[in-house]
């Protein structure tokens, strides 16, 4: 009786908190057998055979079926269980009792489903749901390809159409070819295409894009023929994808192709495409693999500031933000700092915390945001 009401105190807890919709209630069961009068040791036993059981349920749940997340979970189960238990609210022992040799208990947990889900995300489990939220806060990517044929430049080039294509299949945001065709020069274009992140910066921030897709295509006719009077071309794409804001390069690819035909412009623009699909397929592959993991690398400036205050900074960045998992200091020049942070959610989630963080003898105050980078003032008060 005394067990029950302890159970429904708990449950009647849990239901005026308002966590409560995150909370929920974990059950398992577990048994081991009395040795040499040894209940203790049994106890211990068939305690741990419940948390397992409880957890795993607990842990299975945020799983999605069939996919990637299952073969993590099984690979990393074993050291999962171990802990840390952060996520465990309360717990409760909802009985305990002998049948014959057996000693049988059954367990409660009261786990904060958030703070669980944040943690098989940090361990590289969840990787679905952290690649569909990563996906849905990626910001839109602009394509600028510039494409020589037989070594003039084709001032519409077939690949970026296939590229641009890809990506839209692939639920990516993609800013208007007509528009980045309309509004950006040719010599912007070649800028971009050779490196020059300052032009590719300025171009895609322009138009609310987080990331440049550049990449040069040659297009040749082969001294090979085919059959039937068929000439056959040949085409060579390399392509990167590049965040506008830091320079970070997030993939890039190589890739060729080539098609027989006794139209010259019809081979060379199907050669064209199937580069540009075999390199696009790599460049997806890799973006989307780099989406599956829950941390963020984040690019923040902070200024004015002196030496003093950024080491004060970093202490308190490290000590009340649990989930910054990382810092790096990057460069400290004329009163301004440069850190790369490794962020467990995303950049919008991070400026938020920032600028309604409460740093006592100063603030830091957003004045520049976008998709990788976030600089900071700091303002005493």
């Amino acid at each position: 009786m005394k067990i029950k009401t302890y159970s429904l105190i708990l449950f009647l807890m849990l239901m005026v908190s308002p966590a409560f919709a995150q909370v929920q209630i974990f059950m398992g069961k577990g048994s081991a057998v009395v040795i040499n009068d040894d209940k203790a040791a049994a106890t211990k036993i068939a305690y741990e055979a419940a948390k397992r059981k409880a957890l795993t349920e607990a842990m299975s749940s945020l799983l999605h079926k069939g996919q990637k997340d299952e073969v993590n979970f099984n690979n990393k189960k074993s050291q999962l269980l171990k802990g840390p238990y952060t996520y465990i609210q309360k717990e409760n022992q909802i009985s305990n009792y002998m049948k014959g040799k057996m000693l049988n208990i059954e367990i409660s947990f009261a786990v904060d489903m958030e703070e669980l889900k944040k943690l098989l995300g940090k361990e590289g489990v969840l990787v679905t749901e952290n690649k569909e939220k990563n996906k849905a806060q990626f910001p839109g990517v602009m394509v600028i390809i510039s494409e020589e044929i037989s070594g003039k430049i084709n001032t519409v080039p077939y690949t970026t159409a296939v590229i641009t294509d890809y990506l839209i299949k692939n639920e990516f945001k993609v800013l208007d070819e007509k528009i980045v065709q309309k509004n950006i020069s040719q010599e912007q274009a070649v800028q971009a295409v050779n490196g020059n992140m300052a032009a590719a910066n300025a171009v895609a921030l322009q138009y609310g894009s987080g990331i440049v897709i550049t990449g040069k295509t040659a297009v040749q006719q082969s001294s090979l023929k085919s059959g039937g009077g068929m000439q056959a071309y040949g085409a060579n794409i390399t392509m990167r994808a590049i965040k506008a804001d830091t320079g970070d390069v997030l993939a890039s690819a190589s890739a060729d192709g080539s098609f027989p035909h006794i139209n010259a412009m019809t081979g060379s623009r199907k050669a064209a495409e199937q580069a540009a699909m075999n390199a696009i397929e790599k460049i997806v592959k890799d973006i989307e693999k780099s989406l599956e993991s829950s941390s963020n690398g984040i690019v923040i400036t902070i200024s004015p500031i002196n030496y003093k205050q950024l080491a004060i900074v970093k202490q308190l960045l490290t000590r009340d933000f649990k989930d910054i998992s990382a810092i790096k200091q990057n460069s400290f020049n004329n009163k301004v700092a440069k850190l790369d942070i490794q962020y467990e959610g995303g950049i919008a989630d991070f400026a938020d915390e920032i600028a309604l963080k409460d740093f006592g003898t100063f603030n830091l105050v957003v004045i520049q945001f976008s998709p990788g980078k976030v600089d900071f003032e700091l303002k005493m008060k």
